[in-house]
């Protein structure tokens, strides 16, 4: 059985908030679902010269994921800020 399931969708949305200590954020969006947490491993900062201080109000895509329990989170975010 598939621990998750996925649903290859790209949606937009704002980082509200980055906790560098703990490696995890938080992605608010303009959709019904709302807000999406991510993690720092599923955050593409190449060729980004971005710290991770500076990550707060960055306009991302990202790919919606969702768990067994229906928590949602983003995949493969991507900062789409110049």
């Amino acid at each position: 059985m598939k621990d998750l399931i996925s649903e290859i969708i790209n949606k937009e949305g704002i980082i509200k908030f980055f906790n560098k200590q703990k490696g995890y954020g938080v992605i608010n969006t303009n959709y019904p679902e709302g807000t999406y947490s991510f993690v720092l491993s599923n955050l593409n900062l190449r060729d980004k010269n971005i710290s991770l201080d500076e990550l707060s109000g960055k306009n991302v895509v990202f790919q919606k994921m969702e768990n067994r329990e229906n928590k949602k989170f983003a995949k493969n975010v991507l900062i789409i800020d110049d």
